[in-house]
């Protein structure tokens, strides 16, 4: 895990052929998490906005569309949502986290949902859904997508 700025983007790049971050990021990567996935970033995913390393990332990711190598196929994103119950349970949300699984072509389980906590007292001081997962129950997601014993 670490941090990238927006800067990060494109600091290294000066002509074609340079290295593209979020492309190497995508290649390097054997998954992504994002966690906590905001409703903003959900949106941005879902629309496919990328004006961040992060969306850049996704946006990049390889859903079965191209021509991409054997290496950068089905790698699995995870996504954790965080957001207020209200947010949580809005329409768009799930219309949103819907339309992110369907982007894969060849396996819906390349796209995970690590639901969020059902009742938790959240950042605004509310009690109810939508307070991120634990991050044990985030890392046993992946740990049962790649078959790894727990």
């Amino acid at each position: 895990m670490f941090a990238i700025a927006a800067d990060d983007e494109w600091n290294g790049w000066k002509r074609l052929g340079d290295p593209v971050l979020h492309i190497d990021l995508r290649n390097w990567a054997d998954a992504l998490v994002v966690a906590p996935l905001s409703a903003h970033s959900l949106a941005k995913f879902s629309s496919g906005l990328c004006d961040d390393p992060l969306s850049c990332c996704v946006r990049a990711w390889d859903f079965g569309h191209g021509n991409s190598s054997p290496l950068n196929q089905l790698k699995p994103i995870f996504l954790a949502p965080a957001m207020n119950t209200i947010m949580w349970n809005h329409p768009l949300t799930h219309r949103q986290l819907s339309g992110i699984q369907s982007f894969s072509t060849s396996s819906p389980s390349q796209v995970v949902i690590v639901e969020p906590k059902k009742e938790s007292k959240l950042a605004c001081g509310e009690i109810g859904a939508g307070a991120m997962a634990d991050v044990s129950d985030i890392i046993l997601a992946v740990k049962n997508h790649f078959g790894i014993n727990v």
